[in-house]
């Protein structure tokens, strides 16, 4: 069974500040993040590490 998330910003956020953001792939199949919550976190700017990760 795939493993299907859909996450908010909060998730994104805490997990790329402490390096851990690896975890969101190693613990689903897919990640889904909808454009609220990509806009969201690309009002933070590009010295967000949210934000870096987004962009990848």
């Amino acid at each position: 069974m795939v493993k299907l998330w859909v996450v908010n910003a909060s998730p994104i956020i805490s997990l790329t500040k402490i390096d851990r953001i690896h975890l969101l792939s190693e613990l689903c199949d897919e990640v889904v993040i909808p454009q609220g919550v990509a806009n969201e976190i690309l009002l933070g700017g590009y010295a967000d590490s949210a934000f870096l990760w987004l962009l990848k």
